[in-house]
């Protein structure tokens, strides 16, 4: 899995599937309809990224953020922090986790929290601090199976209006004239309550 720049979000973080959706509807999907809802799901799953500021992908991914050298502590822009893989200076490698060659030791030349990495001392570039030092690391997961209902019901829900003809509000589609209705700002009520429980400020 190719590491991802923190502040670009993911989707695929659900691993929800139109089979999940079609389930809760009872209704066999075409596969236009397989397609559309596919679409959906991975637009939801960034929206609801952007709405709480976050990633959702945790455990195997790898994110990177590139930052000012010569401070002594980074705010990163996801966490839960899991653990740094791997820090590099001037696109020199001082630490990899499991990594032989370390110039810096984990716990002794900087120390991993929650949501921010701290040296021991300052990591100042060779050259040009601008963008010199990049952290890579992985997230753990905060979150549990009441996103991923809420996201059902939603997904779900905005089948059925298609279904019946209820109130559409903006439209995806596809070819073959099958459309859904979504909208990011008029995400119900259930769902919005989850969303601002993750929710993070900006650092």
């Amino acid at each position: 899995m190719a590491d991802q720049k923190a502040r670009i979000y993911l989707s695929g973080w659900s691993s929800l599937t139109h089979t999940d959706i079609s389930s809760l509807v009872g209704k066999t999907l075409s596969s236009a309809e397989q397609s559309l809802l596919t679409t959906l799901i991975a637009e939801l799953e960034l929206t609801i990224c952007r709405r709480c500021n976050r990633q959702f992908k945790y455990s195997s991914q790898t994110y990177y953020e590139t930052v000012n050298a010569g401070e002594e502590k980074y705010f990163l822009k996801s966490i839960p922090v899991l653990a740094v893989t791997k820090i590099t200076l001037d696109g020199s490698t001082i630490y990899e986790l499991n990594g032989n060659n370390n110039t810096l030791t984990l716990n002794q030349d900087f120390f991993v929290f929650r949501n921010y990495v701290q040296f021991a001392s300052v990591q100042s570039s060779s050259v040009d601090n601008r963008n010199a030092l990049v952290i890579y690391y992985t997230l753990e997961q905060f979150y549990g199976d009441e996103i991923k209902l809420a996201m059902k019901r939603y997904l779900a829900e905005l089948f059925l209006q298609r279904e019946y003809g209820t109130k559409p509000v903006q439209s995806l589609g596809i070819s073959g004239g099958l459309d859904i209705s979504f909208d990011s700002r008029a995400i119900p009520d259930y769902l919005e309550k989850v969303i601002n429980f993750h929710k993070l400020r900006n650092v």
